[in-house]
């Protein structure tokens, strides 16, 4: 019994190969999207896309240190994420057999949610290192409030009696990164065609 090639289907195939390994997922604070101001809309000296980027990494000139949270954040579904991709590829392949055109946005879209529910997920967690007295005793001015909040209020006294600060976060429920919710709100993940 002779085999007989109906369609080749070689030439589809390597092109659906090449669309899908173009297409790339970013989690993190799109520049586009990263716009930040006060209640009167005065724009914000830094983005919410450039204050990821300094916290993320640190900036040791100005004792402001490394509080990572989006590569932890994603690196922690690492292994859900491949799981995703490779269902992914599976239903495409098996929809580029039975003659439909295969559309991987639905698998990317997964994929972005869990990174970015996963880097919300961290930071709602709490990053350390844990933020200074003097940072807490400031937070109020970056918030341009006339007063401290009650927790950063309570978190003070404790520091005075000598609670250390991992302690009294813990204790008043002050975490870094979460002083506007600017930042967490900002937080989301775009699907874009790239090199690879």
């Amino acid at each position: 019994m002779a085999l007989k090639v109906k369609k080749d289907l070689a030439p589809e195939l390597k092109k659906l190969l090449r669309q899908m390994e173009k297409q790339r997922v970013y989690v993190g604070i799109p520049a586009e999207t990263a716009g930040r101001g006060d209640e009167n809309g005065k724009p914000s000296e830094l983005n919410n896309a450039e204050i990821g980027y300094l916290m993320e990494h640190g900036v040791p000139e100005k004792n402001v240190p490394a509080r990572p949270f989006l590569e932890p954040g994603v690196r922690k579904q690492q292994a859900r994420i491949t799981a995703v991709l490779k269902a992914g590829a599976v239903k495409q392949f098996k929809e580029f057999a039975s003659g439909k055109t295969p559309d991987l946005s639905a698998t990317l879209s997964k994929v972005g949610q869990i990174g970015r529910d996963s880097v919300i997920s961290t930071i709602n967690a709490g990053v350390s290192p844990p933020l200074s007295p003097n940072t807490i005793k400031n937070r109020f001015r970056q918030r341009e409030t006339k007063s401290r909040r009650k927790g950063e209020k309570n978190y003070l006294d404790l520091i005075s009696s000598g609670t250390s600060p991992a302690e009294a976060e813990q204790q008043t429920g002050i975490k870094p990164l979460m002083n506007t919710l600017g930042l967490l709100k900002s937080i989301t993940f775009v699907i874009r065609n790239g090199k690879r």
